[in-house]
């Protein structure tokens, strides 16, 4: 884990990639649920407020000099009750990686291939993210390296050719219903960068670590920052209504493209851009599971355990939840609540034991 292997361009891809992932498709559904036609400002503040945890995770990164994120839990709490808690967030991470799935399952098998069951998506995408994580994590960067200028290059038409169709009274009346759905609608935005934990674990192998702070940050903004003009473009085309009731309001939007009859159906440019993003997100948080259960099993090599732990992730994402609108309301209730603990709560207790830990150091010498 030692040796450096990842860039500071493709950990900036890491980032955006992981902060677009799943929102990009889904926050516009349900933020417009939450707050009409002020999901926009939900956006805002919570991309705001979330740069505050980035900062938190950075912090936490910056400590793992001569150990990785896990062996940092095990000196921090200790042997046994260290050992519990990597056990905690390993099974957080496969958790993760089974919402990933099965979103992008459910996705696929409702929009896209109909007629196929959902376990069949499921276990072809685990299958190529399996190959690149067995590979090695270098093998996913070098991948979404490749891959990040089509995500600019499909989105630019789409962003293009629907500003004749924005309908600015579609925004009005702002804060129609005052500030407190614009701020659980922020909360709700808030836990998607709280996800970006899963990338402290990648810090150790990753190159000029006195530019990671910039990179980190830069990445989460942008990424962000595509999130609230899909969100936009969601609300002053379809409307908040139509945004609210779509699950997948984004795919619908690039059905929306329509220039003289010919330049038309970009939907699939869209599902081509969901695929990319959880295909590289679903593979980082797969590759951290891997790690985390050979560092608790003292296990050198993590390939041994991936078709094993596929096994588990592909049950998991098929028996999570009973059908799609049940999941939805769950990876918005619960879920949120298990992202806040492991995102949030347990980053800043950690954060404050190395601190006690260091001033005790200082005041020894």
């Amino acid at each position: 884990m030692n040796q450096t292997i990842i860039s500071q361009k493709q950990f900036f891809i890491f980032t955006f990639m992981y902060t677009v992932g799943s929102a990009i498709i889904l926050a516009p559904h349900i933020l417009a649920k939450v707050t009409e036609q002020d999901a926009w400002l939900s956006v805002i503040i919570g991309g705001l407020i979330g740069l505050l945890p980035a900062l938190l995770f950075h912090w936490i990164g910056q400590q793992l000099k001569e150990e990785d994120f896990f062996g940092m839990i095990q000196t921090v709490f200790g042997r046994v009750v260290g050992k519990m808690v990597i056990f905690l967030y390993v099974s957080f991470f496969i958790f993760l990686s089974a919402l990933l799935l099965r979103e992008i399952g459910d996705f696929i098998s409702a929009i896209i291939l109909v007629s196929t069951p959902r376990y069949v998506t499921n276990l072809l995408m685990f299958l190529i993210i399996c190959m690149g994580v067995f590979y090695g994590i270098e093998v996913v960067a070098r991948a979404a390296e490749v891959l990040f200028p089509w995500i600019i290059i499909l989105f630019l038409p789409m962003f293009i050719f629907l500003i004749p169709e924005f309908q600015w009274d579609y925004l009005l009346p702002v804060l129609k219903n005052g500030f407190s759905p614009v701020f659980e609608g922020a909360f709700l935005y808030f836990t998607f960068p709280l996800e970006l934990i899963t990338l402290v674990v990648l810090y150790p192998i990753i190159n000029k670590h006195k530019q990671i702070k910039k990179t980190f940050l830069f990445g989460l903004l942008i990424g962000t920052g595509l999130i609230l003009i899909v969100t936009l473009y969601s609300i002053l085309v379809l409307g908040p209504d139509l945004s609210s009731r779509n699950l997948y309001p984004t795919f619908t939007l690039a059905k929306k493209v329509n220039v003289a009859n010919f330049f038309q159906r970009l939907e699939v440019f869209m599902a081509g851009v969901w695929i990319i993003t959880i295909y590289v997100k679903l593979a980082v948080t797969f590759y951290v599971s891997a790690i985390g259960i050979a560092k608790l099993t003292s296990l050198e090599d993590y390939r041994k355990i991936l078709l094993g732990l596929g096994a588990v992730l592909l049950a998991l994402a098929e028996f999570i939840s009973p059908d799609t609108s049940a999941f939805y309301d769950f990876a918005t209730g619960p879920a949120s609540i298990l992202i806040s603990i492991y995102g949030l709560m347990i980053p800043i207790i950690i954060a404050i034991i190395m601190k006690i830990g260091k001033r005790k150091k200082e005041k020894g010498k």
